[in-house]
């Protein structure tokens, strides 16, 4: 649903702007200690899981495609931050419910600003292609990435499949091939 997706992408602007880099650790009198891996800013044994992963599906961790299936699969490993638990929400409230689900921080935040802008802009329809983020360079390729992931999760979801077929090896080819097939 576009209002999930919104919702995950009004907290990735939220956490670290899209970027897939690293970030050192740091402390902030204030606010605690800030800082981490990728573009959900994976702290301690979560970072460590994201390199693993990247590693064994034979990407850099700083791959844009890596760290959202990354995502996808420990949003379903934990079972309550997975878009299908957000279908039916507000922009807003799946920017909420996804930041205290998977980021585990508090809501109400920027995020949920951002998400009814993303929202409007790609959900309200409208003339042209509509894009995730900023033209050129990065933002495209995270808009090219992300449509293609979604649409494969999507394809996934609508044949009764779970989220955990990205856990196994080459289901990016199986999916393309059946999505092929049906067209």
């Amino acid at each position: 649903r576009p209002e999930a997706a919104a919702g995950i992408m009004g907290r990735m602007k939220r956490e670290h702007g899209f970027q897939t880099s690293d970030v050192p650790l740091t402390y902030v009198d204030g606010v605690g200690e800030c800082g981490g891996l990728g573009m959900f800013q994976w702290t301690g044994s979560r970072a460590e899981e994201m390199r693993q992963y990247a590693a064994s599906t034979n990407r850099s961790y700083d791959d844009v495609g890596a760290q959202l299936d990354f995502m996808v699969d420990e949003a379903a490993r934990r079972g309550d931050a997975t878009p299908e638990n957000m279908n039916g929400m507000s922009p807003e409230a799946a920017a909420s419910y996804f930041t205290a689900k998977y980021e585990v921080g508090k809501p109400g935040g920027d995020e949920e600003g951002y998400a009814r802008d993303y929202y409007n802009q790609f959900a309200g329809g409208g003339k042209g292609e509509r894009k995730f983020v900023g033209g050129g360079g990065f933002g495209d390729m995270l808009n090219r990435v992300w449509k293609g992931r979604m649409k494969k999760y999507g394809f996934l979801l609508s044949h009764g499949k779970s989220l955990k077929e990205i856990e196994k090896p080459g289901w990016d080819k199986r999916v393309d091939t059946a999505m092929q097939k049906e067209a």
